[in-house]
């Protein structure tokens, strides 16, 4: 009850959406307006965006169209991998140009833009979310449980899981910094999808820890099995962030730059001038952020995030320590709190007791006694995660005036 109070709040106290442009034509993407199984909105984002001629781009629209000419299964899949990687080399430090006409829900129209200026192709979208369905299926059919299993030291298996796939949640990396991309990401039930997809990580990794704890035999895979769910949480949970923030969380972690590929800061609205036109762009970011934490919120992504800080949290305790994705869970639970009216929420669901469970040394390895072995970078960053935590307990408590 105190969850649905929690939520029921929030949808309150959040500014209404401003009124929905007109649909992109339907024969674009093969689905009618407001039709579309599991979206997250009624009505599909405009304007359409094409691939432009450029070279960069028109080579990402050669191989697109490859894809979708694909006879059978296996040159789908094979032409897909293609493109995906093509386009991960291409935008991997893209940002988004924001236009007031552009950004601004109020003044949709049904206009083509060509080039990738603020947004790519709603069909290309819709596809890796699919992909990120594929992913989950994936993950929720493999493993082992050891409640569910009479033989503990019975070899865990391969999760199934490719680089190929880890590029495809890449690739939404980058498409959810834009605005226009996350309102096609909502439309196409991609909140949804990638917090089931967060839901499902969380359980493996619970389950391949479990494992490896039971009995040192299953130690090889079930290690390889923790560090490929480790890596896919951190492009989850960056997804998630970046659909709130819009702009790369690794940019609010100054110490992780140099160790991501993320895009540099000026490409992103990182700060606002007085200009009119860009007071209008930042209200209109800002009611897309209050929104976008409510469909968050109301996909049970909060829940999963608090969950995932204590697996971390657990994992940090037995040696497995990783600070970017432990910084990063932070820095996306903060989002939903920070500015908003969601303490309640992430009050009635344990968040505090986790919160406060994370102050303190994360691991052993970290003691002051033998802290002289550990890089001084690392201990710094291991005291910004400090202050981290207490900045977010702090805004957990006290109530937004």
């Amino acid at each position: 009850m105190n969850i649905v109070r929690g939520v029921a709040d929030l949808l309150r106290k959040a500014p209404a959406p401003p009124p929905a442009p007109p649909a992109v034509p339907s024969s674009s993407f093969g689905v009618r307006e407001g039709s579309f199984h599991g979206a997250d909105q009624d009505v599909a984002p405009s304007p359409r965006v094409v691939f432009s001629d450029s070279t960069e781009e028109r080579v990402l629209n050669t191989l697109w169209k490859k894809y979708e000419n694909a006879l059978n299964k296996a040159e789908k899949e094979k032409s897909l991998q293609i493109f995906v990687l093509q386009f991960v080399q291409t935008f991997r430090d893209w940002g988004p140009y924001h236009n007031i006409h552009l950004v601004d829900q109020e003044q949709g129209s049904d206009e083509t833009v060509v080039g990738c200026s603020h947004g790519h192709p709603s069909e290309v979208i819709l596809i890796l979310i699919q992909e990120m369905s594929i992913i989950t299926s994936t993950i929720a059919e493999s493993g082992n449980s050891p409640e569910s299993s009479p033989n503990y030291s019975e070899q865990p298996g391969d999760l199934g899981l490719s680089t190929e796939r880890l590029h495809v949640l890449e690739c939404l990396t980058i498409l959810t910094r834009s605005m226009h991309n996350c309102r096609v990401f909502s439309y196409y039930g991609g909140v949804k999808k990638v917090t089931s997809l967060l839901k499902a990580a969380v359980a493996q990794l619970k389950i391949q820890n479990s494992l490896l704890a039971a009995d040192n035999h299953v130690s090889c895979q079930a290690v390889e099995n923790i560090k490929m769910m480790l890596n896919m949480l951190k492009y989850i949970v960056t997804i998630i962030s970046n659909f709130m923030k819009l702009e790369p969380t690794i940019l609010r972690i100054p110490h992780f730059l140099n160790s991501t590929k993320c895009a540099s800061s000026k490409n992103h609205l990182a700060t606002v001038t007085p200009s009119t036109s860009e007071s209008g762009i930042f209200d209109t970011l800002q009611r897309w952020q209050q929104r976008a934490i409510v469909l968050v919120m109301g996909a049970g992504g909060v829940n999963s995030l608090v969950e995932l800080l204590r697996v971390i949290q657990r994992l940090n305790s037995e040696q497995w320590t990783d600070l970017s994705l432990h910084f990063i869970t932070l820095c996306t639970l903060r989002s939903t709190i920070s500015g908003t009216r969601a303490q309640n929420h992430v009050r009635s669901i344990g968040g505090l007791e986790i919160l406060l469970d994370g102050l303190g040394l994360p691991s052993s390895k970290f003691s002051v006694l033998k802290n002289s072995s550990i890089p001084k970078d690392e201990r710094v960053e291991v005291l910004l995660l400090q202050i981290l935590y207490l900045e977010i307990l702090s805004e957990a408590v006290y109530p937004v005036l």
